[in-house]
């Protein structure tokens, strides 16, 4: 099951590697970090948080490294934290005309391809789902799609739904 956690991570990562360097849109911040602030993290899953930190995804890294340059900024929002859950991300995909598509055939895939191993959440947007207990995937009712992961899936639903809900509204009101 963690390497199922790992690789549904993982490709949410590789994902937003796909989207990176495009222009922001509808009114969300360039930086991630500036969706949810660390003291808003800290208040809605109840853990310190040390740091808030944007950071590359793999793929961008890796493509950095193998033109000796350096990633530059990333599309990922990284909340740090000392507890047993590590550290929460946050990503945000860039407005699209038909997210509300991608998002309904990305969760039909995991569910057919992964049976049991996800569950769909409710009061949280316009659909919400959390993936293998450590990745909780939205959308809104703007149809802006965003993904919470967290670290380690000690506690992750308890968490992760919390900081969902005031996510989704922070997103209403930069794109109102």
């Amino acid at each position: 099951m963690r390497v199922l956690h790992l690789a549904i991570i993982s490709l949410a990562i590789a994902w937003s590697d796909c989207l990176e360097g495009q222009v922001p849109h509808h009114g969300l911040p360039e930086n991630p970090c500036a969706i949810v602030t660390a003291q808003e993290v800290a208040a809605a899953t109840h853990l310190v948080i040390t740091e808030a930190r944007r950071v590359p995804g793999i793929n961008k890294i890796v493509l950095a490294q193998k033109k000796g340059k350096d990633p530059g900024p990333g599309s990922i929002c990284s909340y740090q934290t000392p507890s047993d859950v590590g550290s929460i991300s946050i990503y945000v995909y860039p407005p699209a005309p038909n997210a509300d598509s991608v998002y309904e055939a990305d969760r039909d895939r995991y569910f057919r391809t992964y049976p049991g191993s996800g569950r769909r959440i409710s009061g949280v947007g316009k659909d919400a789902w959390l993936a293998g207990g450590s990745s909780l995937y939205v959308l809104t009712q703007g149809n802006l799609r965003f993904t919470l992961s967290a670290q380690y899936d000690t506690r992750a639903h308890d968490l992760l739904i919390p900081l969902a809900v005031k996510v989704v509204a922070r997103l209403s009101e930069l794109t109102r």
